[in-house]
């Protein structure tokens, strides 16, 4: 893990910013102005292909980044809390019905 997190993470990051600067550039030349936010890009291409290609890729990226943020966190902390009790997979239902009654019923 410590080896993939060491290779991995730096790679991403360099190459993620590399295609956003990519893409930047090419909004400076092709629209006259630096466009930064990804939903101005599309808006601004008349491509149905390219918008559902888009939509799916903000969904993946919506909910990649909640996972990572908002529930394996307190999955692993409620696992840490009582580990003879409770697993990650139990702490994650825990953390999913949490969330969801909070949803459901207005809670935040």
């Amino acid at each position: 893990m410590k080896l993939g997190n060491l290779l991995g993470l730096p790679l991403n990051v360099a190459f993620f910013s590399f295609i956003a600067l990519i893409i930047t550039a090419g909004t400076l030349v092709l629209f006259g102005e630096a466009l930064t936010n990804p939903a101005d890009i599309v808006e601004r291409v008349d491509s149905l292909p390219l918008t559902i290609v888009a939509a799916l890729t903000f969904f993946a990226a919506t909910v990649g980044i909640n996972l990572v943020a908002n529930f394996i966190p307190p999955a692993y902390d409620l696992a840490n809390l009582f580990p003879s009790k409770i697993s990650f997979k139990m702490g994650g239902l825990i953390t999913a019905v949490i969330a969801f009654s909070s949803v459901r019923y207005g809670f935040r």
